[in-house]
């Protein structure tokens, strides 16, 4: 089944799954089928696996989970289904990462406001010091930073190096982010 989701074959897991393939298990380092296709952007297996009693909440051996890969390569189809299928918003992997600020990190803003939608913590603190504001204002990601503001996001919030959106935004010329970053007071 894993193969199968990896690649996108919907309609091979689909048998495999009629046939009794167990949807939940997990490879050497945790990864399960949903993980697999969640990271590849595959809805059509994604929606199979869901359909299918695949744990949503299952993590890897580093403590991420589907909607972490889905949000990280955003895809914001994928997002919405595992929301829908229970998958919280607001979990974090070992790191103190969430899916928000796997998001944010890699620009896709779509996926930030689904998850904002549901409910993600804009204030979560990794356990680097950052938050879903700080690691869109370092790549620049405007929309990101806005949406983040819209939420009510601390944007005034420091690492304990003292780091903070806008030293981040600054140290890498973002204006824009500077600027909105600015406005909020």
């Amino acid at each position: 089944v894993m193969t199968a989701a990896l690649n996108g074959h919907a309609p091979i897991v689909g048998a495999l799954q009629r046939a009794g393939a167990d949807v939940a298990a997990a490879d050497g380092n945790g990864w399960t089928p949903l993980i697999y296709a969640s990271l590849k952007g595959h809805l059509a297996v994604v929606e199979l696996l869901v359909k299918g009693g695949a744990d949503v909440q299952a993590r890897d051996g580093e403590g991420k989970t589907a909607l972490m890969y889905a949000s990280q390569n955003g895809h914001v189809k994928v997002v919405e289904v595992l929301l829908g299928a229970g998958a919280g918003a607001g979990g974090t992997d070992a790191e103190g990462w969430t899916a928000a600020m796997y998001a944010a990190i890699d620009g896709h803003v779509s996926t930030v406001e689904a998850l904002i939608s549901a409910g993600a913590d804009v204030c979560a603190v990794n356990s680097g010091g950052l938050t879903a504001t700080m690691c869109a204002a370092l790549e620049g990601h405007i929309a990101i930073v806005e949406a983040l503001i819209k939420a009510k996001a601390d944007v005034r919030a420091a690492n304990p190096d003292g780091g903070t959106a806008i030293i981040y935004a600054s140290e890498k010329g973002h204006v824009d982010v500077v600027e909105a970053l600015l406005r909020t007071g």
